[in-house]
């Protein structure tokens, strides 16, 4: 059946760059996607990430998520920063040649990206023929209704030969996929392919790998767990973002559940809502100043106090620049700060109304 745009859609309508889709389209999310066409069709408007989250029903990681991607791909930019040019595709989707990489210049490393299974599956004759070549599929058939506790029958035995075959994975490291979603309960095909997808995208396709990414995301959700019990929070199980954010305060930056747990009191007394990124400017801007204990940083605190603590007449003056010096480095004022500015964007040429950004 073959389709044309009906004349009576013509209606109100807005513009998009050509680059999102020539550039974008094969490859972004679509959370992401979500996200761009609320902000382009309120254009002219304030960038707000709670109502382009009521707009789109989507949660404000996924949201923060979004705009940093976009940001990221040069469509966003934060405010006041100068407007970058961006490179204009070519017919089909191409970069034009002055958009190459010059010979002898160093090329940034891009993680590869894979597409979603494609809606057609192999028939049960190819799934057949398949098996008689490698007969290790046969094990993961096998080995797989175990795992999920249910016969996988035709869909699921085409999404796991295309796991395989498509995105490069082993069967034993498909496996391990199986076993990870079987202990979270997510035994849907749909979440193994995903997973699948993600790992061949950052090539996990050995065992010590596999092994790796699994103990970083034990790490995770036994962080969430550690949290929810110590702030009451009722969500079962952590977003991707946030399981991201755990691992990361975790193993990169080596803070425990009493530093995490510390920055959440920090992100609950500045605002009435669940910020990750909040939290992750708090961890890092303690870890740029190397407090590791609660502690460490009461006393950071309680320093930064007597500093502000007023002076007696004669010396006012000079205690008020040195307040005025140190007051950049004020913590509760660099926490404060940080739950806006990274999620604030704005085109260049909009001017601010009635004295709001």
């Amino acid at each position: 059946m073959e389709y044309q745009i009906n004349p009576g859609a013509w209606g109100a309508m807005f513009a998009i760059p050509a680059a999102v889709v020539d550039d974008h389209i094969k490859i972004v999310k679509e959370d992401q996607l979500k996200v761009l066409l609320w902000i382009f069709r309120h254009a002219g408007e304030p960038i707000q990430p709670e109502r382009i989250g009521a707009g789109t029903r989507l949660g404000a990681e996924e949201v923060a998520d979004a705009l940093q991607y976009w940001a990221n791909c040069g469509v966003l930019q934060k405010q006041g920063q100068a407007a970058q040019p961006q490179a204009e595709s070519a017919p089909g989707g191409t970069l034009p040649s002055s958009a190459l990489p010059v010979e002898g210049a160093a090329v940034k490393e891009e993680k590869p990206v894979l597409a979603p299974l494609p809606l057609s599956k192999p028939t049960s004759e190819q799934i057949a023929c398949r098996l008689l070549e490698e007969p290790a599929l046969s094990v993961l058939y096998a080995e797989a209704q175990k795992k999920l506790g249910r016969t996988i029958g035709y869909d699921g035995q085409s999404t796991l030969l295309m796991i395989h075959d498509q995105y490069g994975l082993p069967v034993e490291v498909i496996l391990m996929i199986l076993e990870y979603a079987a202990s979270q309960g997510k035994t849907s095909m749909a979440y193994i392919a995903k997973m699948g997808r993600d790992w061949g995208e950052r090539e996990i396709d050995t065992l010590e790998k596999a092994e790796e990414q699994l103990t970083q995301l034990r790490v995770g959700r036994s962080l969430w767990e550690q949290l929810r019990r110590l702030t009451g929070l009722h969500t079962p199980r952590p977003t991707a973002a946030q399981e991201k954010f755990l691992t990361e305060w975790s193993q990169e930056l080596h803070f425990d559940i009493e530093m995490i747990h510390l920055a959440y009191e920090e992100m609950a007394n500045h605002t009435d809502r669940l910020s990750f990124p909040y939290m992750n400017k708090v961890l890092r801007a303690w870890h740029e100043k190397g407090l590791c204990t609660p502690e460490q940083v009461q006393g950071e605190k309680q320093s930064h106090q007597q500093k502000r603590a007023p002076a007696a007449p004669g010396k006012k003056r000079a205690a008020g620049q040195a307040e005025q010096r140190s007051a950049s480095y004020d913590l509760e004022e660099y926490t404060r700060r940080a739950l806006h500015e990274p999620l604030v964007y704005q085109k260049q040429q909009q001017k601010p109304e009635n004295g709001r950004r």
